[in-house]
């Protein structure tokens, strides 16, 4: 007697992800296939019907979501499941393009004419069956049937699917009569769509036929081809029920969508040369599982702020390597995936074992903190300074020469010929580093005070994470080897934030020492102001009149105060120059572009009300909005949209926005663990 799947099991979870691992595994491995020369055209036809399973469970699970769910929160789930991952893995896939243009970025961004066929029907499908829930409720099998007809109309791709998630949401609303079939009637239910789907396989292949391929009526061939034949296999299971165990097929079935979008773009790099097959379904696998698990832990409800921030650390770093590994290698493709997955799997790790003893203990920490030192020192002296081609250092080193020699400091030139643009307070902060013949250590110290005071704010987890987050950012060791002061100033900035934070310190209790503070940091850097804004905003705003007007009053003073000698010394120089330090610090925006970041900084700083850990994350949102607004601003007057990655385009600016990302990322952690 044959041994079939128990009845309650028909189309049950396990059943269905078994289908959907299955489904594309066919898809993945003959789309690899595919791309060899000579390969049997019937392959096409498994590679259709993994597509029409994976459409129907699609309809099938949508359909018994809706039943114990309803139609609450439905978009928001889709946004976070499919839409926001197809975003992030559209942008990781810009830099392998032959070539990059807004136009493709919109076309796939808004699934106008996206790349992917595929995702953009099954959308089209999810909105159907949302508004006849939302507003057809009673016709809601009328519309979804005509939405099948009008699908037939389309492209061949999707004509030959025209009906596949409609067969699945029929299966669904009669599921309690399937599952009181016997194994005769599911058997003669496979067996007649077999017949079916055979049947007019020969007749297309009848060369009368063949002469209608690309019209109506030939897909329409397809259309009864590819869905009774996909019937048929999705029966398989309940007379094979060891299938349902198998563990590939469940593994693979919770990450079909990712393991479709990811596998894609690897297509053209078979290159005729089969024997790289299982190498690329091997990584394809291995990148769809991280993408999968980021894709997870987006869609957890309260996850949100913690995903944006691990998205900003990823993709700062992404970016960095993206600009300096494909200068020297044509592979730097694997460099970046795998950067990707060893972060990924850092945060993972450190999210799974915050509450061991080790992430708990402050000796960690003290160990942590000097090899962190010790290895900083040794990269940064490892390279000479006047050989790198960044020139952050010496417009500080060099203007500090210049004021202790008696001469102007702005006057001063890099070692590259360029002007420097350090501001006061910034000078005076380095001049102790400057006695040390060697600025680029200011990098060192913020490090360990950015550490130091995550861990006075949210403990030693959290100190822990952002050591080993600061440990992992590829943008720290660039800077720390260039001698940048980018990342410096935004970990003393953003230690600076966790402390008044801690102290729980504002406007409304300590207005004017805060004012004066505030001023100082402005004469640090200009952008300084906006992580200023956003954290002390909601503060101001509660003060009375007379503080409101003191406090822009006293920030303002103070910011003049510390330029007043060398105004004093020579005012023409510090603001008539061409390239006197205010153009420097401004030269990279707009006025369009200040009015979107000043809007966005309000709107960040009103929304976070009271949450620290969203103001860190909204912070380092802005940190990313700042440089990418006025980017993009400049490719769409240049027309540079290939030359991001190129020496047009300092992209370093997005590194002031990893210290607050990382303090984000630590603080949640660290809260986590103290929840349990």
């Amino acid at each position: 007697m044959i041994r079939t799947l128990p009845a309650a099991e028909i189309l049950s979870h396990k059943h269905t992800r078994c289908l959907q691992g299955l489904s594309i595994i066919i898809i993945m491995a003959l789309h690899y296939v595919m791309q060899t020369d000579g390969y049997p055209r019937f392959l096409n036809l498994p590679a259709s019907i993994g597509v029409a399973i994976f459409m129907f469970v699609s309809g099938f699970g949508l359909n018994e979501s809706y039943k114990s769910k309803g139609i609450y929160g439905f978009w928001t789930k889709k946004f976070k499941r499919i839409i926001i991952p197809f975003w992030i893995f559209t942008l990781l896939v810009i830099p392998f393009r032959a070539e990059f243009t807004p136009e493709w970025l919109f076309n796939n961004i808004f699934f106008v004419k996206c790349d992917f066929w595929f995702i953009t029907f099954l959308l089209r499908w999810y909105a159907a069956f949302w508004m006849a829930n939302r507003f057809l409720c009673r016709h809601k099998t009328t519309a979804l049937a005509l939405f099948g007809v009008a699908n037939v109309f389309l492209p061949q791709l999707e004509s030959e699917q025209a009906f596949s998630f409609f067969a699945g949401y029929m299966a669904s609303r009669h599921i309690g009569s399937i599952r009181q079939w016997n194994a005769r009637k599911i058997l003669a239910v496979g067996l007649s769509s077999l017949a079916v789907g055979m049947t007019f396989l020969l007749l297309k292949e009848i060369h009368c036929v063949r002469a209608f391929i690309g019209t109506l009526p030939y897909n329409i061939i397809l259309l009864l081809i590819k869905m009774p034949l996909g019937i048929f296999v999705i029966t398989l299971p309940y007379f094979f029920p060891e299938a349902t165990k198998s563990r590939i097929l469940s593994v693979t079935g919770l990450a079909t969508y990712e393991l479709f979008m990811v596998h894609t773009p690897f297509m053209a790099h078979i290159d005729n040369n089969a024997a790289v097959i299982p190498l690329y379904m091997a990584f394809s696998c291995l990148l769809a599982y991280f993408l999968y698990k980021l894709d997870k832990f987006i869609a957890k409800p309260g996850n949100g702020i913690t995903s944006a921030a691990t998205v900003i650390y990823a993709g700062v770093g992404y970016m960095v390597i993206c600009k300096y590994t494909m200068r020297v290698t044509d592979m730097f493709g694997y460099i970046i995936m795998s950067y990707l997955f060893a972060v990924l799997s850092l945060i993972h790790i450190m999210y799974k074992y915050k509450d061991s003893a080790v992430m708990r203990s402050p000796k960690t920490l003290y160990a942590i903190i000097p090899a962190m030192t010790v290895m900083m020192i040794a990269v940064q002296y490892h390279f000479d300074p006047m050989q790198i081609q960044v020139d952050r250092w010496s417009a500080i080193h060099n203007v500090i020469a210049a004021l202790l020699g008696g001469e102007y400091p702005y006057m001063a030139e890099t070692h590259l010929g360029g002007f420097a643009s350090p501001f006061p307070v910034w000078m005076v902060l380095h001049i102790p580093f400057y006695f040390l013949n060697n600025v680029g250590l200011s990098v060192i110290a913020a490090t360990v005070v950015f550490i130091l005071s995550v861990r006075y704010a949210y403990g030693t987890t959290a100190a822990i994470v952002s050591a080993a987050l600061l440990t992992a950012s590829v943008s720290l060791w660039y800077e720390t080897a260039v001698r940048s002061d980018m990342m410096t100033n935004f970990m003393l900035l953003c230690a600076f934030i966790l402390y008044i934070c801690r102290r729980q310190t504002d406007f409304t209790n300590h207005a004017i020492i805060l004012s004066v503070c505030c001023g100082l940091w402005l004469s640090t850097r200009l952008s300084t102001a906006f992580p200023l804004f956003i954290c002390l905003l909601p503060g101001y705003l509660r003060t009375d009149k007379k503080i409101m007007i003191t406090v822009p009053l006293t920030v303002i003073i103070t910011f003049i105060i510390t330029f007043l000698p060398l105004a004093l010394w020579d005012f023409d120089a510090l603001t008539g120059a061409e390239y006197n330090p205010f153009v420097l610090q401004t030269r990279q925006g707009t006025p369009p572009d200040s009015v979107i970041a000043l809007t966005a900084a309000l709107l960040l700083a009103l929304k976070w009300k009271g949450n620290h850990v969203r103001m860190l994350v909204f912070t380092a949102v802005m940190m990313v909005l700042l440089p990418a607004t006025a980017f993009t601003h400049s490719m769409l007057a240049h027309g540079t949209w290939t030359e991001i990655f190129n020496s047009m385009y300092d992209i370093t600016y997005f590194n002031a926005s990893l210290p607050f990302a990382i303090a984000g990322i630590a603080a949640v952690s660290s809260l986590r663990a103290s929840s349990r």
